[in-house]
C-alpha cells in the first residue's frame, strides 16, 4: 500500500504551513517513522527535528535513529537533534530510571498521567528550541552551537523563526516505546 497525498490536499497543507517555523518531534517509534515517510512523499520538509532522550533508551532504538539519521541525510533533511533533561547539581539521578528510583516510584503514565513525558520529553525539547537562560540547561544551548559565529549566541533556529511571518509551527509524534514514559 502506498501514501499519497491529492493535489488539492498537498496545496491546502504548504498554504497552512507557508513562513511558518515547523519541528517535528520524532519519537523513534513506528508513527514517528511514518510521520516522515508522510512528509516526505507530500514534499514538506521540516526546519527542524528532535528527539527527547530521557536517559533509557535500548541500543536497538539507538541503531534505528542513527538509521534514520542517514535517510535524512539522502533527503537533505536536518539530522535529528537530541535533548536532554539536565538535573540540577546535587540531584541524586540523571535520567527518568534515576528519578524513580530515587524517588520509590514508577513513572506517572502508570498512575495515568503524562508528568514524565512533559519533564523528561517535552520540557528539554522546548528548552532546546527556545533556548534558556538559567538552570542546568543553560550552559547546553544546542541550537546556539548550530552557529557559534553569531557573538550574542542566540539560538539559530530563534533566528530563523523571527525571520518568518507568522506563528510557530510545530508537528510532535510521540510513540510508545518501551521504558518510557
Amino acid at each position: 500500500m502506498s501514501f499519497s497525498l491529492t493535489s488539492v490536499q498537498r496545496t491546502a497543507l504548504r498554504a497552512a504551513l507557508i513562513n511558518r517555523l515547523v519541528v517535528l518531534c520524532f519519537g523513534a517509534g513506528v508513527d514517528s517513522a511514518a510521520m516522515l515517510v508522510a512528509r516526505r512523499l507530500a514534499g514538506l520538509r521540516p526546519d527542524a527535528i528532535t528527539f527527547a532522550d530521557a536517559g533509557g533508551e535500548k541500543p536497538p532504538t539507538l541503531a534505528h535513529i542513527t538509521r534514520i539519521e542517514h535517510v535524512l541525510r539522502a533527503w537533505g533533511w536536518p539530522p535529528i537533534e537530541t535533548c536532554r533533561k539536565l538535573t540540577q547539581p546535587g540531584t541524586p539521578y540523571n535520567d527518568l530510571q534515576g528519578n524513580c528510583l530515587a524517588n520509590e516510584t514508577l513513572p506517572s503514565l502508570a498512575f495515568g498521567m503524562k508528568s514524565c513525558s512533559i519533564k523528561w520529553k517535552q520540557q528539554p525539547q522546548n528548552q532546546h528550541l527556545m533556548g534558556v537562560v538559567r538552570g542546568p540547561n543553560a550552559k547546553c544551548a544546542p541550537r546556539a552551537s548550530c552557529n557559534p559565529s553569531r557573538p550574542d549566541g542566540a539560538s539559530a533556529l530563534r533566528t530563523m523563526a523571527n525571520s518568518r511571518a507568522g506563528p510557530r509551527a510545530s508537528t510532535c509524534s510521540t510513540s510508545a516505546r518501551s521504558g518510557a514514559a
